[in-house]
Protein backbone atom coordinates (compact mmCIF):
# COMPACT_ATOMS: atom_id res chain seq x y z
CA UNK A 1 0.00 0.00 0.00
CA UNK A 2 2.59 2.46 0.94
CA UNK A 3 4.50 1.73 -2.26
CA UNK A 4 1.31 1.80 -4.18
CA UNK A 5 0.86 5.75 -2.01
CA UNK A 6 4.17 6.70 -3.53
CA UNK A 7 3.69 5.50 -6.86
CA UNK A 8 0.80 7.34 -7.02
CA UNK A 9 1.30 10.49 -5.16
CA UNK A 10 4.81 11.47 -4.87
CA UNK A 11 6.08 10.35 -7.70
CA UNK A 12 3.97 12.83 -9.82
CA UNK A 13 4.96 15.74 -7.59
CA UNK A 14 8.78 14.88 -7.98
CA UNK A 15 8.45 14.85 -11.48
CA UNK A 16 6.61 17.92 -11.43
CA UNK A 17 9.19 19.55 -9.31
CA UNK A 18 11.91 18.65 -11.85
CA UNK A 19 10.14 20.04 -14.26
CA UNK A 20 9.34 22.94 -12.76
CA UNK A 21 13.68 23.04 -12.07
CA UNK A 22 14.54 22.78 -15.86
CA UNK A 23 12.04 25.40 -16.91
CA UNK A 24 13.50 27.83 -14.33
CA UNK A 25 16.87 26.91 -15.96
CA UNK A 26 15.39 27.84 -19.06
CA UNK A 27 14.23 31.33 -18.05
CA UNK A 28 17.70 31.93 -17.05
CA UNK A 29 19.41 31.10 -19.89
CA UNK A 30 16.73 33.31 -21.69
CA UNK A 31 17.31 35.74 -19.24
CA UNK A 32 20.80 36.21 -19.58
CA UNK A 33 20.35 36.06 -23.20
CA UNK A 34 17.97 38.66 -22.92
CA UNK A 35 20.36 40.80 -21.06
CA UNK A 36 23.18 40.70 -24.25
CA UNK A 37 21.56 43.65 -25.32
CA UNK A 38 23.56 46.18 -27.02
CA UNK A 39 24.20 49.94 -24.99
CA UNK A 40 23.88 53.28 -26.57
CA UNK A 41 25.36 56.43 -25.56
CA UNK A 42 23.20 58.72 -26.78
CA UNK A 43 24.55 62.44 -27.25
CA UNK A 44 22.56 64.18 -24.68
CA UNK A 45 25.24 63.06 -22.59
CA UNK A 46 28.05 65.54 -21.67
CA UNK A 47 31.54 64.52 -20.95
CA UNK A 48 32.61 66.39 -17.12
CA UNK A 49 36.77 67.07 -16.89
CA UNK A 50 38.37 69.90 -14.33
CA UNK A 51 34.56 70.94 -13.60
CA UNK A 52 33.18 72.01 -17.53
CA UNK A 53 31.11 70.00 -19.61
CA UNK A 54 32.26 69.27 -23.28
CA UNK A 55 30.49 67.42 -26.20
CA UNK A 56 30.92 63.51 -25.14
CA UNK A 57 31.38 61.95 -29.07
CA UNK A 58 35.07 62.64 -29.20
CA UNK A 59 36.16 60.71 -25.99
CA UNK A 60 33.33 58.12 -26.64
CA UNK A 61 35.14 57.48 -30.10
CA UNK A 62 38.46 56.74 -28.03
CA UNK A 63 36.88 54.19 -26.19
CA UNK A 64 34.65 52.51 -29.08
CA UNK A 65 36.31 49.91 -29.76
CA UNK A 66 37.59 49.17 -26.10
CA UNK A 67 36.22 46.85 -22.98
CA UNK A 68 34.36 49.25 -21.21
CA UNK A 69 33.09 49.43 -16.72
CA UNK A 70 30.16 51.42 -16.83
CA UNK A 71 29.00 52.45 -13.32
CA UNK A 72 25.92 54.66 -13.09
CA UNK A 73 26.29 56.95 -10.35
CA UNK A 74 23.52 59.20 -8.40
CA UNK A 75 25.33 63.06 -8.33
CA UNK A 76 23.57 64.37 -5.72
CA UNK A 77 24.22 62.06 -3.24
CA UNK A 78 27.77 63.09 -1.62
CA UNK A 79 28.41 59.46 -0.51
CA UNK A 80 27.40 58.00 -3.74
CA UNK A 81 30.02 60.90 -5.55
CA UNK A 82 32.77 59.34 -3.21
CA UNK A 83 31.99 55.46 -2.51
CA UNK A 84 30.29 55.25 -5.96
CA UNK A 85 33.42 57.68 -8.09
CA UNK A 86 36.27 57.62 -6.25
CA UNK A 87 36.44 54.57 -4.57
CA UNK A 88 35.42 52.43 -7.08
CA UNK A 89 37.93 54.11 -9.23
CA UNK A 90 40.60 52.84 -7.41
CA UNK A 91 39.29 49.62 -7.34
CA UNK A 92 38.58 49.64 -11.44
CA UNK A 93 41.88 51.24 -11.68
CA UNK A 94 43.46 47.44 -10.19
CA UNK A 95 41.09 45.67 -11.86
CA UNK A 96 42.39 47.31 -15.22
CA UNK A 97 45.68 48.22 -14.57
CA UNK A 98 47.90 46.53 -17.42
CA UNK A 99 45.14 46.48 -19.88
CA UNK A 100 44.97 49.17 -22.12
CA UNK A 101 42.11 48.08 -24.00
CA UNK A 102 39.74 48.68 -21.25
CA UNK A 103 38.38 51.87 -20.19
CA UNK A 104 36.17 52.63 -17.22
CA UNK A 105 33.07 55.22 -17.78
CA UNK A 106 30.68 56.54 -15.29
CA UNK A 107 27.39 57.57 -16.15
CA UNK A 108 26.63 60.61 -13.60
CA UNK A 109 23.13 61.67 -12.93
CA UNK A 110 22.64 65.33 -12.16
CA UNK A 111 19.30 66.75 -12.63
CA UNK A 112 19.85 70.25 -14.66
CA UNK A 113 18.59 72.03 -11.11
CA UNK A 114 21.13 70.77 -9.41
CA UNK A 115 24.34 71.22 -11.61
CA UNK A 116 25.61 74.36 -10.30
CA UNK A 117 25.15 73.00 -6.83
CA UNK A 118 27.21 69.96 -7.60
CA UNK A 119 29.55 71.65 -10.05
CA UNK A 120 30.06 74.38 -6.40
CA UNK A 121 30.20 71.71 -4.00
CA UNK A 122 30.95 67.74 -5.06
CA UNK A 123 32.97 68.05 -8.37
CA UNK A 124 35.67 69.03 -5.79
CA UNK A 125 35.76 65.83 -4.39
CA UNK A 126 35.76 63.60 -7.53
CA UNK A 127 39.42 62.54 -8.42
CA UNK A 128 39.03 59.60 -11.14
CA UNK A 129 41.03 58.58 -13.71
CA UNK A 130 37.65 57.15 -16.05
CA UNK A 131 35.34 59.04 -18.49
CA UNK A 132 32.66 60.71 -16.30
CA UNK A 133 29.66 61.25 -18.71
CA UNK A 134 27.16 64.24 -17.14
CA UNK A 135 23.15 62.87 -17.75
CA UNK A 136 21.00 65.67 -16.60
CA UNK A 137 17.47 63.60 -17.36
CA UNK A 138 18.05 59.78 -17.09
CA UNK A 139 18.42 59.37 -20.73
CA UNK A 140 21.58 56.95 -20.75
CA UNK A 141 19.31 54.73 -18.18
CA UNK A 142 15.76 55.56 -20.16
CA UNK A 143 17.63 54.54 -23.43
CA UNK A 144 18.87 51.52 -22.87
CA UNK A 145 16.16 50.42 -20.53
CA UNK A 146 18.66 50.44 -17.59
CA UNK A 147 16.36 52.46 -14.83
CA UNK A 148 16.94 50.55 -11.37
CA UNK A 149 17.53 51.17 -7.95
CA UNK A 150 19.77 47.83 -7.81
CA UNK A 151 22.94 48.51 -7.45
CA UNK A 152 24.50 45.76 -8.87
CA UNK A 153 22.25 46.33 -11.79
CA UNK A 154 23.88 50.21 -12.09
CA UNK A 155 27.62 48.47 -12.73
CA UNK A 156 28.53 46.53 -15.73
CA UNK A 157 30.68 45.40 -18.04
CA UNK A 158 30.20 45.80 -21.76
CA UNK A 159 32.23 44.56 -24.59
CA UNK A 160 34.38 45.94 -27.10
CA UNK A 161 30.76 46.03 -29.51
CA UNK A 162 29.01 47.92 -26.09
CA UNK A 163 27.42 44.71 -25.61
CA UNK A 164 26.48 44.13 -21.81
CA UNK A 165 28.30 40.60 -20.44
CA UNK A 166 27.54 41.06 -17.06
CA UNK A 167 26.26 42.90 -14.36
CA UNK A 168 27.59 43.51 -10.99
CA UNK A 169 29.36 46.37 -8.57
CA UNK A 170 32.88 44.78 -7.46
CA UNK A 171 32.18 46.76 -4.43
CA UNK A 172 28.66 46.03 -3.09
CA UNK A 173 29.81 42.31 -4.43
CA UNK A 174 33.23 41.39 -3.78
CA UNK A 175 33.26 38.01 -5.40
CA UNK A 176 32.61 39.43 -9.05
CA UNK A 177 36.25 41.19 -9.01
CA UNK A 178 37.62 37.76 -10.86
CA UNK A 179 35.22 37.68 -13.00
CA UNK A 180 35.78 41.21 -14.34
CA UNK A 181 39.39 40.49 -14.14
CA UNK A 182 39.23 37.56 -16.32
CA UNK A 183 36.36 38.85 -18.51
CA UNK A 184 38.96 42.12 -18.96
CA UNK A 185 42.37 39.63 -19.06
CA UNK A 186 40.37 37.85 -22.49
CA UNK A 187 41.46 39.20 -26.05
CA UNK A 188 38.11 39.44 -28.13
Amino acid sequence: MIKFIIQVFIFPIVISLSCFACDSKKDITSLAESEQSKVHFNPELKYLAKGKLYASDSVLNLAMHKKKIVSIVDGVCMKCVINDLNQADILFREITKENILAQTIYVLNVPAADSIYFLRHFEPSIDVKGIILWDEAYTFENTNDLLTTDRNRRTFLLDKNNNIKFFGHPLYNSTIIEKYKSDLSETI
